[in-house]
């Protein structure tokens, strides 16, 4: 399927075609998108409220 759009302006005013865009994988600029760091505020407030919960699954239970 082949779209028109209008090409991509760099803020010096060259253009980007799809081959400059994003050479680097996503997993080595994923730190410049707000849902990584979502993801991470979330992952890390879910162990912490874990952890300080004292409900750890190796303890014994009496």
């Amino acid at each position: 399927m082949s779209e028109n759009r209008p090409p991509h302006r760099h803020p010096d005013g060259a253009d980007l075609d799809a081959t400059d865009r994003g050479k680097q994988p996503y997993w080595m600029r994923a730190h410049h998108d707000w849902r990584f760091w979502l993801a991470l505020c979330l992952m890390l407030a879910a162990i912490a409220t874990y952890v300080l919960s004292e409900n750890l699954a190796f303890l014994p239970h009496g």
